[in-house]
C-alpha cells in the first residue's frame, strides 16, 4: 500500500522522475517545480504537493497552488492525494487542471458540479518527441534565418498583425476598419463553432498586453435557465446549440426546416445569450459600429433573439 504524504524540499528529484514519465500532461507541474522547488510559503508558483509513494517512487501527485488551482497527475490513488492535498487547507479552490478523467473524478470527490465552473472543457493536446522534430530545409541551408525582431521592424509586424486579424475574422473586419473615420471605435463579432471578436478602438486595433484580445466567448453570462452563469461560448455558439440538442449540423438544418419547436426554442435561447454578450461590448466600448458574421447567424430566430 503506497504511503501518502506531503512533499518537502529535498523531494524534488523523485517528483521530477515521476513527472517526466507523464511529460505531455505535466507541463505546469514541472515548470513550477523547476521555478521554485517544493517550498510552500504562499508565493508565486509555490504549492502544497501531496504524493502517493510506493517503493521509494512517486506514483501519483496532486498540488494546490498559490493561486487556488489544483493540478493533477494521479493515474492511481487520486482520492487519497487530493484529500491529503486539501487537508487543513484554507486557500480557496479556483480551478482544477490535469488529465480529463482525473479532473472529472476529482470534481466528484469534492462534490463539485459542472455548472459551478465558468469553463469546463476538454482540450486535445498534441505531443511531439524532440527526437522526431525535423528542422525545415530552408533553415538548415541558411536560406531562411530565424531570429527575434528588431525595433525597426515593429511597423511591419503591426501590419502583419492587422492582416492576420482580417484573415481570421473575415472581410467584415477589413470593411469595418477601412470604412470608418480615423478615430472610430468598432467591433467585429464572429459567431460560429465558437465566438470571437476583434476591436478597433479610437483608430487602433486592440491587441491587449500580450498581442491579442477578443476572447468574447470566454466571458461569463447568466444562463437563460436557472440562476447559474456559463461562458458565452457554452451558451450561444454553434457548438453549444448542437450539443444541447444532441445533433450534428446537418440534422440541425433538417429540424429547423421542419419548424421543430424544441429546436427553434434552443436557437432563440442561444441568440438571447449572444445578445447579452453584444450588450457587454456596447457598454464597455461604446462602438459606432458592430459587425456580426459567422455561420451560426443563419439559423432562424437566432439573430432576432440576439437583437
Amino acid at each position: 500500500m503506497p504511503k501518502i504524504r506531503l512533499l518537502q524540499p529535498g523531494d524534488e528529484h523523485i517528483l521530477e522522475a515521476f513527472l517526466v514519465k507523464h511529460a505531455a500532461s505535466s507541463m505546469f507541474l514541472r515548470s513550477n517545480l523547476r521555478a521554485v522547488g517544493l517550498e510552500n510559503q504562499g508565493n508565486t508558483f509555490q504549492g502544497k504537493y501531496a504524493a502517493a509513494i510506493a517503493d521509494g517512487q512517486i506514483v501519483a501527485v496532486a498540488t494546490h497552488y498559490w493561486n487556488g488551482m489544483i493540478i493533477l497527475q494521479a493515474p492511481t490513488h487520486l482520492e487519497s492525494v487530493v484529500t491529503n492535498c486539501l487537508e487543513l487547507e484554507k486557500r480557496d479552490i479556483f480551478g482544477i487542471s490535469g488529465p480529463a478523467n482525473q479532473v472529472e473524478n476529482t470534481c466528484k470527490i469534492l462534490g463539485f458540479e459542472e455548472k459551478q465552473f465558468r469553463v469546463a472543457e476538454r482540450e486535445i493536446l498534441f505531443a511531439l518527441e524532440l527526437c522526431n522534430l525535423r528542422v525545415p530545409i530552408a533553415l538548415v541551408t541558411g536560406n531562411v534565418e530565424c531570429r527575434l525582431p528588431i525595433p525597426s521592424e515593429l511597423e511591419l509586424l503591426v501590419e502583419w498583425s492587422v492582416a492576420y486579424q482580417v484573415e481570421t475574422l473575415g472581410q467584415a473586419l477589413f470593411e469595418a476598419i477601412h470604412g470608418l473615420e480615423a478615430n472610430a471605435t468598432a467591433s467585429v463579432i464572429m459567431v460560429g463553432t465558437g465566438i470571437g471578436a476583434a476591436f478597433y478602438v479610437n483608430g487602433q486595433v486592440l491587441r491587449g498586453t500580450s498581442g491579442w484580445a477578443g476572447e468574447l466567448g470566454s466571458i461569463p453570462i447568466s444562463s437563460v435557465v436557472g440562476n447559474s452563469s456559463q461562458t458565452l461560448d457554452r451558451l450561444a455558439s454553434g457548438a453549444a446549440i448542437v450539443k444541447k440538442l444532441g445533433v450534428d449540423g446537418e440534422q440541425l438544418s433538417a429540424l429547423v426546416d421542419r419548424g421543430d419547436s424544441h429546436t427553434l426554442e434552443a436557437i432563440r435561447e442561444a441568440g438571447y445569450s449572444l445578445g447579452l454578450g453584444i450588450a457587454t461590448v456596447i457598454n464597455i466600448f461604446n462602438p459606432s459600429l458592430i459587425v456580426l458574421a459567422g455561420g451560426t447567424l443563419r439559423w432562424s430566430g437566432y439573430l432576432e433573439a440576439a437583437l
